[in-house]
Order: C-alpha cells, then structure tokens, then sequence
C-alpha cells in the first residue's frame, strides 16, 4: 500500500510539473508574440496603440461618411479571431 501511494504522490508531482511547464510556456508564447499581458486596450486607443499589442490586423474595413469614419479592424489572437472597431480614429469598442 505505501508503495502504491508514494507513486501516486509521485504522479501528481509530475502532472503539477507538467501543468506549471506549460503554463510558462504558453506565457513565453504570449510575450514573445507581442501579446502585452499587462498592457490591456483602452477606450479611445489609436489603431497604432492597438497595433501595438496586438499587432497588425489581418485585414481592414472601412466606412464613411459625411464628418465620420468607421474601421474595423480583424485580428486573430491567442487563436481567435478579435474585431476592434474605431471611429475617427478613437477605439470604441471590441468583440470576439
């Protein structure tokens, strides 16, 4: 019996590891791929200052009319796809 529980122990001293390496990992992926952690997006944001955490978008639509602009901007991030949407040129608004 003290055998079988010091090899349970044993494998869930390994799953923790194995959890926590990934963890780590997908936080290394994140930072090195520009994804800013720490530094969420703001109402009123620039497309540059979005373009910064996010990166550039994948594509862009845009609209107009008389005295507006509209651009939505579609990114795929942290694998999926994220539409910010800007009116003459402030961020109002972002949705998955």
């Amino acid at each position: 019996m003290n055998d079988l529980m010091r090899g349970g122990r044993e494998g869930l001293k390994d799953a923790i590891c194995l959890i926590l390496g990934i963890l780590i990992l997908l936080i290394v992926i994140m930072l090195a791929s520009g994804c800013a952690v720490s530094d969420p997006l703001r109402w009123g944001m620039s497309p540059a200052q979005v373009h910064d955490r996010w990166g550039y978008p994948s594509r862009v639509n845009r609209s107009q009319g008389q005295g507006w602009r509209r651009e939505q901007h579609v990114f795929y991030v942290w694998g999926k796809h994220w539409y910010a949407y800007f009116e003459d040129g402030k961020l109002t608004g972002i949705q998955q």
